[in-house]
């Protein structure tokens, strides 16, 4: 039986950027449709504990994302290579009673130009109606690179619903609606 390994004109296996991670949850679906997560990325040194347990082969990185930080040194982007953002949601979410600033923003539209740096990549967020301006303020400006959706978890086998705006390629927004 020829092995992947015996054959040179195998693709590699996708690999995993993980940023904002948390323990896991999003690597550990990665991991279960195939693909090799390779870096995770939390500020939470609590989260990267829980995170290990589960991937003990992932660089793991505790550093702070978003704009003016450069504690962590993003991959250069090439073939198979997918980076995930899921940037802190707190300050976006309608669940805040005591008044939002523009950080949350910022950090989401930081994000998603990170994101567009690689071939394949997602930002995963809140759904409301200041993200979903800005996800259409993105898509206009880069048509070629930003798609958006807003997907219901419950449609994808969670046991709740969680609304999210995922933005990402057109190619994977696309995937996500057929799905």
């Amino acid at each position: 039986m020829l092995e992947a390994s015996d054959d040179e004109s195998a693709e590699p296996d996708w690999e995993l950027l993980d940023c904002f991670s948390g323990g896991g949850t999003l690597s550990l679906a990665a991991r279960d449709a195939g693909m090799r997560v390779g870096v995770a990325v939390d500020n939470s040194a609590d989260a990267l504990r829980v995170y290990k347990e589960n991937f003990r082969d992932t660089r793991v990185h505790c550093a702070t994302l978003g704009p003016g930080h450069d504690e962590f040194t993003f991959p250069a982007p090439r073939e198979r290579l997918h980076c995930h953002l899921s940037p802190p949601c707190v300050e976006l979410s309608n669940a805040k009673t005591n008044g939002r600033t523009a950080d949350g923003l910022a950090m989401l539209e930081w994000s998603v130009r990170q994101g567009v740096k690689y071939r394949s990549w997602s930002v995963e967020t809140v759904y409301t109606s200041a993200t979903r301006t800005l996800a259409q303020k993105m898509a206009a400006e880069l048509p070629d690179r930003v798609a958006f959706g807003v997907y219901d978890g419950v449609n994808f086998g969670a046991p709740q619903n969680r609304v999210r705006l995922v933005l990402s390629t057109p190619k994977i927004i696309k995937r996500l609606n057929e799905a």
